[in-house]
C-alpha cells in the first residue's frame, strides 16, 4: 500500500507532535512538521516592541519557505492543529495556491472564546473539528474530543487529593 504524504502545522507544547507523528506513521502517512509559530530570539523581541509588523513577516517567510520546501512534492493532506499565534486565513488560502488538490484540515483544541481568530480558521478549512462540544454546537463543527497519549498514566488507581481551608 503506497503511504500518503501530510504536512502537519503545530506547535511542540509538551512534544504532543511526537505522539501525534508516530501514531500517523503507524497509519501510513509520511509526516512533515512544521512549528506553527515562531520562536524567537532576544534581539527578535526588541525588534518587534518596535516594528509591530516584525513578526508576522518573520512567520510569513517561515511559512512561505515550508510551501516552498514541498512545492513540488505530492501532497495529501495538510493538517494544523491550533495555530492561533501566527496563522490567518491568508495562510490557509496559499494552501490552496501551492497545493489545489490536497485537503486541508484544521483542529482547534481550545475554545473560539478563549481564541477568536481560530473561527476563521474553521471556516478557511475544507474540514475542521473541534474538542469543544460548545463550540461545535455553536458554530457547527464536526466534534472530535481531545486525544489521549497511552503511557502517560501510569497510575493503575484513582487518586484523589482533596483540601480544606476553613
Amino acid at each position: 500500500m503506497k503511504r500518503r504524504r501530510m504536512l502537519l502545522y503545530m506547535s511542540d507544547f509538551y512534544g504532543y507532535y511526537k505522539e501525534i507523528i508516530s501514531e500517523l506513521n503507524a497509519q501510513n502517512w509520511d509526516v512533515t512538521w512544521y512549528l506553527d509559530q515562531l520562536r524567537l530570539t532576544a534581539a527578535q523581541l526588541v525588534i518587534a516592541k518596535i516594528d509591530k509588523g516584525y513578526k508576522e513577516r518573520l512567520f510569513d517567510a517561515y511559512f512561505q519557505k515550508s510551501l516552498e520546501e514541498n512545492r513540488n512534492e505530492s501532497i495529501d493532506m495538510i493538517l494544523v492543529i491550533f495555530a492561533a499565534g501566527f496563522f490567518r486565513p491568508k495562510h490557509m488560502a496559499l494552501f490552496k495556491q501551492y497545493f489545489p488538490n490536497t485537503e486541508v484540515v484544521y483542529y482547534t483544541w481550545d475554545s473560539i472564546t478563549n481564541y477568536p481568530v481560530t473561527r476563521d480558521l474553521v471556516n478557511s478549512a475544507d474540514r475542521a473539528y473541534t474538542f469543544d462540544l460548545a463550540d461545535s454546537e455553536t458554530y457547527g463543527i464536526n466534534f472530535l474530543p481531545l486525544f489521549y497519549i497511552p503511557g502517560v498514566l501510569k497510575q493503575s488507581k484513582v487518586v484523589y487529593h482533596c483540601s480544606s481551608i476553613m
